[in-house]
C-alpha cells in the first residue's frame, strides 16, 4: 500500500478551500494510492526531484507531488490554483524539507 503525506503548506491550502472542493480533491488524491503515476511528469522542470508529477483537478487546482516507488510513498508538496505560476525548485525543496523534518 502506498502512503500519502502532505506538506504543511499544501494541507493548509486544502483546509482554506470550500468544503466540497477540498473533499473532492482528497478523493482525487486517494486515487494516487492505486495509480501513483497518473499525474503528468514535471521532471523536466524539476530534475533534482526525481519522479515529480502534477495532478490537475477540474482544470482549477494543481497538486505537485513526488512519488518514491522504493519507499511506497507519495509526498504532496504544493496545492495551488492553476492560474498561479508554477513554484520554483527552491519552493518545492522547502516543502519537501518540511515533510522530512516532521517525520
Amino acid at each position: 500500500m502506498i502512503y500519502i503525506e502532505w506538506s504543511v503548506t499544501a494541507f493548509a491550502r486544502l483546509e482554506d478551500l470550500p468544503e466540497k472542493i477540498a473533499f473532492d480533491i482528497l478523493d482525487h488524491t486517494d486515487r494516487l494510492a492505486s495509480f501513483p503515476e497518473m499525474g503528468a511528469p514535471v521532471t523536466r522542470l524539476y530534475p533534482r526531484f526525481g519522479n515529480c508529477r502534477q495532478l490537475i483537478y477540474k482544470r482549477s487546482y494543481r497538486l505537485i507531488y513526488v512519488y518514491e516507488a522504493e519507499e511506497q510513498l507519495i509526498k504532496i508538496l504544493v496545492l495551488q490554483h492553476c492560474r498561479q505560476q508554477l513554484p520554483t525548485a527552491s519552493d518545492l525543496h522547502r516543502s519537501l524539507k518540511k515533510i522530512d523534518i516532521e517525520e
